[in-house]
């Protein structure tokens, strides 16, 4: 029988990927400044499919945290951006990050992984430093709303923007 890992362990992958309960590939990414982006892949004849996330209004307006910021097709060329994985080449993934004013990176997750140069950790440490230095500067101001957020926020919100899209492709088939 296959483990599921825990959140703890999934945490600390630079990459992860997963099936979400509607059935699309869900995918987190850990980035080297230490803040996690989140996406979710869809196939070809959905309707979100090729939708550019600055323009097309289906996308645009789904409701994730800081917005949806990115769009995109997951192939050989792009790295097989966002899972690494070839298997879901050809999907077309929407997607968020938590890298917007209020929120904090979390360089601990870079410097204690496997999966990071030793520049990138370096490069982590020092941008963090500064991040809290200058939140520090204006604890009163912000320092309540500014969070780290953490793998749970971002699959809670991956699992969200499955189940808006999901809600898209019904609407689209005439269920809804």
């Amino acid at each position: 029988m296959t483990k599921t890992p825990k959140i703890e362990e999934l945490s600390k992958l630079r990459y992860s990927s997963f099936q979400t309960h509607e059935g699309y590939v869900g995918a987190i990414v850990l980035q080297p400044l230490g803040h996690y982006c989140g996406y979710v892949g869809v196939p070809p004849g959905h309707p979100a499919y090729g939708g550019d996330y600055t323009s097309d209004e289906d996308i645009y307006f789904l409701e994730v945290h800081g917005g949806v910021t990115y769009s995109g097709e997951q192939n050989e060329e792009n790295g097989n951006y966002p899972t690494q994985d070839p298997e879901y080449d050809g999907r077309w993934f929407i997607g968020f990050d938590a890298a917007h004013a209020y929120d904090l990176p979390n360089p601990s997750r870079v410097i204690e992984s496997d999966e990071f140069t030793e520049e990138e950790k370096k490069r982590a440490y020092h941008y963090g430093k500064a991040m809290l230095d200058s939140v520090e500067k204006m604890r009163e101001e912000v320092a309540e709303e500014t969070t780290f957020k953490d793998y749970g926020f971002i699959l809670r919100e991956v699992f969200s923007l499955s189940e808006q899209l999901k809600h898209l492709e019904d609407q689209a088939e005439g269920v809804l």
